[in-house]
């Protein structure tokens, strides 16, 4: 019995040292947070996506630095424009402001389209017109001289360019000194059938002429970005002086035309 209740101490013993180890054992764990952790959380504040707006600002930035700043550079880039863009001509018109056909010298020409019968007999009419241009068949533009050029102002999108005044004795072209459609020396020629059939008469020879170019603008307009060209107006005055012969006469004819062209 004494061996049995000795037992029984020591298991007692035994089961308070274990439970006191394992009591020393444990460690104080702080009770789990609920709050989300801040630790290597980055607190920048979401961006927003500017990407429309750069793109905006990009092509802003594009136009205005394509934009001219000046005349001189809007000058050059009217003629790269003119290089590699072919605007169709949509209008030419050569109008007589006034003309005489007659004898040299004579006092009194023989035919003078200020008479009012060229504004109101439906045939005289018919007759001042021949002498005339009215269609769509203008010559091509092309790069502008800086030796023509008297003067060039660029203002929002449209440059002005004012033409040098030119006297030409001999050969015309359609775009002599940048006077595109001016009457050339081939029209001259039909201007001259014009007279020998008004006549009715053969034979007439043309020995000179002479050309004076004057109050000439070529106005041009940009599109918005300054890559192409929208219109071009071509405004001038053209006095033409042909010095013709028929048998032993001297025959002078004398015409002002105001010409305009347009392209888009």
């Amino acid at each position: 019995m004494k061996k049995f209740i000795r037992c029984i101490s020591v298991l007692l013993a035994l089961t308070l040292v274990v439970t006191a180890f394992a009591a020393c054992g444990k460690k104080d764990v702080a009770p789990s947070s609920t709050e989300p952790s801040t630790e290597n959380v980055s607190m920048t504040a979401p961006q927003k996506d500017d990407t429309v707006t750069e793109v905006s600002a990009q092509r802003v930035s594009e136009t205005v630095s394509k934009r001219p700043t000046n005349s001189d550079e809007a000058f050059h880039l009217f003629n790269s424009l003119i290089g590699s863009q072919q605007l169709r001509c949509t209008s030419v018109q050569q109008k007589i402001a006034d003309g005489t056909i007659g004898v040299k010298n004579a006092d009194t020409p023989t035919i003078d389209f200020a008479d009012p019968k060229y504004a109101s007999d439906p045939n005289e009419m018919k007759f001042k017109e021949s002498f005339e241009q009215n269609d769509k068949n203008g010559v091509a533009l092309s790069a502008v001289s800086t030796s023509d050029i008297s003067k060039a102002a660029f203002s929002g999108n449209t440059l002005t360019l004012t033409l040098k005044e030119h006297t030409i004795t001999g050969d015309m072209t359609k775009s002599t000194n940048s006077y595109f459609n001016a009457v050339d020396s081939a029209r001259v020629k039909e201007l001259v059938k014009n007279v020998e059939q008004g006549a009715g008469v053969s034979g007439v020879k043309i020995k000179a002429t002479t050309h004076n170019l004057s109050n000439g603008k070529i106005v041009a307009e940009f599109n918005e970005d300054f890559t192409a060209l929208t219109s071009v107006n071509v405004v001038f005055t053209q006095k033409v002086l042909a010095e013709t012969t028929f048998t032993v006469f001297k025959i002078d004819a004398n015409f002002t035309y105001n010409v305009t062209a347009e392209y888009k």
